[in-house]
């Protein structure tokens, strides 16, 4: 792993089918911090920092439940995300 004092990851787009933009806002932002959390702790994967650029990154489906937070939405999609960009996913 790599160390960096700074780092700018810029996603242009998160995609979330089936969600009311109010649902999608709050999601993103716990999303936001969510990656960026686990960032700081797992750090980037090799491939990652060696290519510096990811046209698309599919996350993949993930379940539901009816009464699933915002908080725990955001959280599933950002370690999901992270699960694919360090290639265990």
């Amino acid at each position: 792993m790599m160390d960096f004092d700074q780092m700018d990851i810029q996603i242009d787009e998160l995609v979330l089918d089936g969600f009311s933009s109010v649902q999608t806002e709050s999601v993103a932002e716990v999303f936001k911090q969510e990656l960026s959390h686990l960032i700081a702790r797992q750090g980037l994967g090799e491939g990652l920092l060696q290519s510096r650029n990811i046209s698309v990154l599919d996350g993949g489906a993930f379940d539901l439940r009816a009464n699933d937070s915002s908080q725990a939405i955001g959280q599933q999609v950002a370690r999901l995300l992270m699960t694919k960009i360090n290639g265990s996913g």
